[in-house]
């Protein structure tokens, strides 16, 4: 979080995928990095034994907040999970 230059918290959004399909959600986090890049960081809290498991579980919703965030923010976005039980994150 050092790299932070500004963060949102809990942003709502409404987005309609390449699908057709229109999805109502709030992204955990989303940040945009000193260098300009944009980030979105999904939080998990559940412990795990196989944490590389758990966030292929949250493959597609992190792929629908990245998508709700490339079109807020208008340009490319990566998404990360972060694992409060570990301070990891995942991508």
């Amino acid at each position: 979080m050092k790299r932070v230059k500004r963060s949102y918290c809990e942003l709502p959004f409404v987005v309609t995928m390449s699908s057709g399909t229109r999805v109502i959600g709030k992204i955990d986090r989303l940040c945009e990095l000193s260098d300009g890049s944009w980030v979105v960081i999904d939080y998990k809290s559940e412990a795990s034994e196989d944490y590389a498991a758990l966030a292929e579980d949250y493959t597609v919703s992190l792929s629908v907040y990245v998508e709700a965030a490339r079109q807020i923010v208008r340009a490319e976005v990566v998404g990360w999970i972060y694992f409060t039980e570990t301070g990891e994150f995942g991508e």
